[in-house]
């Protein structure tokens, strides 16, 4: 939010250039942007602290959360089965033909690390496929696009009434035990339910005794795992 009304005026012109259908109908505050016009990048940035404020302040723990669980699964596959498999894995337009990775893109474009590694970066916006930089000039990113499944929606049937499972365990209850479909610790099921990690710390120890999770120590932390009777519960309910 900061960097893009300090941008230069030749990379502004540069970048407005690039966008789709420049110059057919765009409109006026538009040009004001390119010509790096200090009222129109005010309202911009204003704009963007706003947007940010209403739809991205609110949900970044739990955004977090679900992107860091992307990234610890790609290094796991890196580990395991090499970084081909990780190619293969950042979507379905995605293919892996080593030493080459190709992406249906919407312009035919040509990407050469030239030893410089490439960067992954998750994100939840407005993405089908992996994208790039524009600039080959740039340190190589792909961003690719991870779960978007919304944060806030609430877990219902489709005459709108609460769920058996939420019925019987109660709605956070019910909650933490459909997130833990993979190993997960306390923070990060805090932040996925939107609750305390101490709200979460009784309820899994409810659902311990239950015998529905398992809990075990990894280094000053603890994951939980659903048991097979949760994971049964959860399908059924």
């Amino acid at each position: 939010m900061e960097t893009v009304p300090s941008t230069g005026k030749q990379r502004l012109r540069a970048e407005v250039a690039r966008l789709p259908g420049r110059g057919r109908g765009t409109p006026p505050w538009l040009d004001d942007v390119a010509a790096g016009r200090p009222a129109a990048l005010n309202r911009l940035g204003v704009a963007m602290r706003r947007y940010h404020q209403a739809v991205v302040a609110p949900y970044v723990g739990q955004a977090a959360a679900v992107a860091g669980q992307w990234v610890t699964g790609l290094a796991n596959d890196a580990l395991a089965h090499g970084v081909g498999a990780v190619q293969s894995t950042l979507g379905p337009t995605t293919r892996w033909r080593a030493p080459v990775l190709e992406v249906d893109y919407p312009v035919r474009r040509d990407v050469h690390l030239d030893g410089r590694g490439l960067s992954l970066v998750p994100t939840f916006f407005g993405v089908k496929h992996p994208i790039t930089l524009a600039d080959p000039q740039l340190q190589p990113v792909l961003v690719y696009p991870v779960s978007r499944e919304p944060f806030w929606r609430p877990l219902l049937t489709t005459d709108g009434q609460a769920d058996a499972l939420s019925e019987l365990l109660g709605e956070t209850r019910a909650t933490v035990l459909r997130l833990i479909d993979t190993e997960l610790t306390t923070t990060t099921l805090a932040a996925l339910a939107m609750t305390s990690p101490s709200t979460v710390s009784r309820h899994t120890a409810i659902l311990r005794r239950a015998g529905l999770i398992t809990t075990r120590r990894s280094g000053t932390g603890v994951l939980h795992r659903r048991t097979a009777l949760g994971a049964s519960l959860v399908q059924g309910g």
